[in-house]
């Protein structure tokens, strides 16, 4: 079985109810902001709900991690690991832990200093160590590295009394200390650690022969994995997740916004919590986005995109294609901020997937609706849903001699405009140009094109 089979979270803050039957080994909770997610990963990780497990671990958005120092001192003073950070408080919820990796150096050398006492003892036992009698602990953190990181390494940790305690990377070249590696580097660290420190101590456990003790399976709950990461990166930490999900000993929940990885997610791992707005009294907001792969990729195919299909905002479907005019509307009008626009193709391409949204949308949300604002010509019919913009082409809204001269003023130095009325003369003296040119298509648009024979 696997650690967390099931969960049911009633109202809390912004969170209406959530309940899930089948927690599967990886599971990806995404929705817009607002929807509760945060709250419903944190009131996971309490435990309260599943009172007869232990072992859950928070890793929360806030992973910062400010220099320190640590002396061997320190690690006399008794066992610390990071994992016992991450477990939610008896008297409160995660978020009131302290930053827990603002300890990662100390949990370090706290291994480092175990495991030197582990080999000293086995020796003192066995009067002998062959050349690998004893596994290496740190074999997880290296293989996280090979992995995610292929341009750095694990060295080791230096504990040169009485200076304080160094832990060593090798990143590309240079050996640089685990304070002064990047923003994205140490957040792969901290993402991984949880995961990566119970398999360092379940190999130190053998090497102090307490195997038996190490046994636990673990629950680790993930909020905003996506931080600091590059996508490639993120896509990278997913499969990481991925493939330790499969033992049976570890499960990972994570909250996430990310396109890549909720784009990467299968239809068994990817949950959608609805705004409690978006659901009846009493009905559950979490769910499924679809019960197969084959469902979930037409869902894909129809709104763009995974991201498009859990913003849960009104659609507005235009003609063109991705990356074309569609960003102009955005630029015209701020309104355009508050839905989500979806390249369409032609106008019948347009009309045909509004039909196929609008029910689909229904299911997601009973009140989201779609439009589709196609361009002007000379046979626009008005249909339910459709709206017409007032020009043939979105291009031609921007003929707005106010709106280029309010969008040249940084660079106005370098065109040869002084005034309003010095863009209007321009854009007049184009268009004047061009009439003869919209004469012939108009013509040729209302007569048909005209062969001449000898």
């Amino acid at each position: 079985m696997r650690f967390l089979a099931s969960f049911e979270v009633p109202k809390k803050k912004g969170l209406a109810f959530a309940k899930c039957d089948s927690v599967p080994p990886l599971m990806l909770l995404t929705g817009p902001n607002g929807s509760g997610k945060s709250t419903l990963l944190a009131e996971i990780a309490t435990g309260k709900h599943n009172p007869h497990l232990a072992r859950f671990l928070y890793v929360g958005p806030d992973r910062n991690i400010s220099r320190t120092s640590v002396s061997q001192a320190e690690l006399l003073q008794g066992k610390f690991d990071v994992l016992a950070q991450l477990r939610p408080r008896a008297e409160g919820t995660p978020e009131q832990n302290l930053r827990p990796f603002d300890l990662l150096k100390k949990a370090l050398g706290q291994i480092s200093f175990e495991l030197n006492n582990a080999v000293a003892s086995y020796y003192l036992k066995h009067e002998k160590i062959e050349r690998g009698e004893i596994p290496d602990p740190w074999e997880p953190l290296r293989a996280l590295t090979s992995s995610l990181l292929p341009h750095m390494n694990f060295l080791n940790i230096e504990m040169d009394s009485p200076g304080p305690l160094r832990c060593m990377w090798k990143v590309h070249d240079d050996k640089v200390e685990l304070d002064d590696l990047s923003s994205g580097e140490k957040s792969v660290i901290q993402l991984a650690f949880p995961i990566v420190e119970h398999r360092i101590r379940t190999i130190l456990a053998k090497t102090k022969g307490l195997e038996h003790v190490i046994q636990q399976k673990i629950a680790v709950l993930i909020d905003e994995p996506e931080l600091h990461l590059h996508p490639n990166l993120q896509l990278k930490i997913l499969d990481f997740y991925r493939e330790e999900a499969a033992k049976e000993d570890t499960q990972v929940i994570l909250a996430t916004h990310s396109p890549t990885m909720v784009e990467n997610a299968s239809c068994e791992e990817l949950f959608l919590l609805r705004p409690k707005e978006a659901c009846k009294d009493g009905e559950n907001q979490l769910g499924r986005i679809a019960d197969d792969e084959e469902k979930l990729q037409v869902l894909r195919e129809l709104f763009g995109s995974t991201s498009n299909l859990t913003a849960m905002r009104p659609i507005v479907v235009v003609e063109g294609t991705k990356g074309s005019d569609t960003k102009l509307y955005g630029a015209l009008h701020t309104g355009f901020r508050q839905v989500t626009v979806i390249p369409g193709g032609g106008k019948g391409e347009c009309k045909a997937l509004l039909d196929n949204l609008r029910p689909a949308l229904k299911m997601l949300h009973g009140q989201l609706n779609a439009v589709a604002l196609l361009d002007r010509d000379l046979d626009s019919r008005i249909e339910n849903g459709i709206h017409l913009l007032p020009v043939a082409m979105i291009e031609n809204l921007l003929l707005d001699p106010k709106a280029i001269w309010e969008a040249i003023q940084s660079v106005l130095d370098k065109t040869p405009f002084s005034s309003l009325s010095d863009v209007s003369n321009a854009i007049d003296k184009i268009l004047d140009s061009l009439e003869k040119e919209e004469i012939e298509r108009r013509a040729i648009f209302a007569l048909g094109e005209v062969k001449y024979f000898r």
